[in-house]
Formats: C-alpha cells, structure tokens, sequence
C-alpha cells in the first residue's frame, strides 16, 4: 500500500513541477471556506506547502471545522482551460440549527431553502386538521446555529368537524441531481387530488400528503424516513420516489406493515 502511495505521488510530481511553470497546464491553488479546509488527494504536506498549480483532472474537496456543514459545492475539479468547476457557486461552512424543530407532530413544516438547516434557512409550521398551532409561524437558522424562536406544536381542536384524514407519507428527489425528481410531488398530489374528488372512493376520509425531500441521498432518507415513521400522524403509504432510497423503504415496510 505504501509503494502504491509512493508510485501515485512520484507520477503526479512531474505535472506539478510543470503546471508551476506554465498555469496553462493546471489550475493555481484557491482558498479554502471560512471555517473550513481543503483535502488534497495523493499529496503529502511538504508538496501542499510547495505546490502553487495543480494538474488539469485534480480534485479538491472542502472540509469544514468541528461541526460545521459545507453548503455549496464539496468537490472541485480542475478544467483545461486553468479554472475550477462551478467557481460561480459559493462555498461556505455554516453552522447547523437543531433538526428536531424541521418536524412537527400533527403537522407539517416546509423549509426554505431546500438543504440541511443552516444558517437563513426560513421554516414555516401549519398543522393539519382538526389541529391548532400554538406558537409562531414560521423561524429561521442564524449564524450561531439557533433557531430565533420557540418550536410551536399543534393542539387538538375539540370542535373540528370534518372528513378523517388517511395520511401519505413520501420521500420525493426535489433535488439531489436526478431531473425528473421534481415531478414526482405534483404528480403524486394530482393523484391525490383526483380521489379526493370522487365520492365512490373513501367518501368518509380525505388523503393527505406528507412529503419530505431525499435529495435522492440514502443517508439523508434514512433520518427523513424513521422521522415519517416515529412522528404523528400515522402514514398507511410511503413512497420513496428514488432508486438508492427505494430498497432502503422496502426493507422497513416489512417491519411497519406499510404499502410501497
């Protein structure tokens, strides 16, 4: 393993006594996020200190400080014409506020932007029916990692009358590179809609939709999908709308009896 290391490094030695002289050939090295860093792959310290370009096909990855999250492109890679992939998008290491107030037990919170809750990131609560919200609206991340209000929860509403709820959980790629992943919520919510509206199908009940974005992220649907199961209200469907995230929901609906 430690000649493979070697025999990698001494290959990539030439392009960089090159590229330090003629930037054409590479990329001049740029600085890291506030609060963050940058992981050189196939480089030892002393080269990192030394080297001024690097080669045309080298990756940099960012790295943030203690438990700050990157938002923004992670990995950059050096073109031929001498500049890194989407220089146009910032960067930045941002603190994360607490993931519990992204849910809300008989109700539904929307975020924005779509991501991981850093700082300006903007909820906004509703409950569902027969609930009442006690509390604020809506909160934002600031840069230290706090939501600037309290989480609000929703209260029974004693006096509601109307049609139960039969409650749709899913998991749709609003983003997470895959294109088509933004149509899976309208065309699911048009389905919806569709029975909603006939009174031969469940005219006692109406269904509802509780939707989280996957972004197309094993790791992040698993956090989303045991919130869908443990929070109420109960889901009787969850659709995964992903091909990583689908076998992961498959293997659970054994366990909870659920419909995929």
């Amino acid at each position: 393993m430690a000649l493979s290391f070697l025999l990698s490094c001494s290959a990539m030695l030439p392009l960089l006594r090159v590229s330090a002289y003629n930037t054409s050939a590479g990329c001049a090295i740029i600085r890291p996020p506030k609060d963050g860093g940058i992981r050189y792959r196939g480089l030892t310290q002393e080269q990192i200190r030394s080297v001024q370009v690097l080669p045309v096909d080298y990756e940099i990855e960012y790295i943030c400080r203690g438990n700050r999250v990157i938002v923004g492109p992670k990995v950059r890679k050096c073109l031929p014409n001498g500049t890194w992939t989407d220089l146009s998008q910032r960067s930045r290491c941002l603190l994360m506020c607490p993931r519990v107030w992204t849910s809300l037990e008989n109700g539904r919170v929307s975020s924005w932007p779509l991501g991981p809750p850093v700082e300006g990131t903007v909820l906004h609560y509703s409950c569902l029916p027969s609930f009442i919200l006690m509390g604020r609206n809506s909160t934002q991340c600031n840069k230290m990692g706090k939501w600037d209000t309290p989480k609000p929860v929703c209260h029974y509403d004693r006096h509601y009358k109307g049609k139960k709820k039969l409650y749709i959980g899913a998991l749709f790629p609003m983003s997470g590179g895959w294109p088509g992943g933004q149509a899976c919520l309208p065309a699911a919510q048009m389905a919806l809609d569709l029975v909603n509206s006939r009174t031969d199908i469940l005219p006692d009940y109406e269904l509802e939709l509780i939707h989280y974005d996957s972004m197309c992220d094993p790791g992040e649907a698993t956090k989303l999908l045991y919130d869908l199961l443990y929070t109420e209200p109960i889901k009787i469907v969850l659709m995964p709308g992903c091909s990583s995230v689908s076998t992961l929901v498959a293997e659970a609906a054994r366990m909870w009896n659920l419909i995929v």
